[in-house]
């Protein structure tokens, strides 16, 4: 085998190594919604997946408060509810810390 040849093997070897190894795009995407509705009291935030973020759908994903995730489609109306009752739940907990007497805050 010449050198030249003998590069070029050595060079595709690591060229698919690195393919294999390197972490996956969708390890931090929602690749499918869930098809099962939470009760909000049950949600603490949220996030938004967008496909372009090398993500393969667009997505909610609903943080629980035991720390899972929930993947949910964002066209789907129960979806919208949910963020609007966070996004409340929010403004509520943040305006209260805000009008607290200085000696209880």
């Amino acid at each position: 085998m010449t050198c030249s040849s003998a590069c070029t093997l050595a060079l595709l070897a690591t060229l698919c190594l690195h393919l294999f190894v390197s972490p996956s795009q969708s390890g931090d995407c929602c690749l499918r919604y869930s098809m099962k509705k939470y009760p909000c009291h049950k949600m603490k935030t949220y996030s938004i997946q967008s496909m372009m973020s090398s993500c393969d759908i667009n997505a909610v994903i609903f943080h629980t408060m035991k720390g899972r995730y929930i993947c949910a489609d964002p066209a789907q109306k129960w979806t919208l509810d949910k963020r609007v009752s966070l996004h409340r739940s929010m403004k509520v907990s943040s305006t209260a810390s805000l009008t607290l007497p200085r000696f209880l805050a």
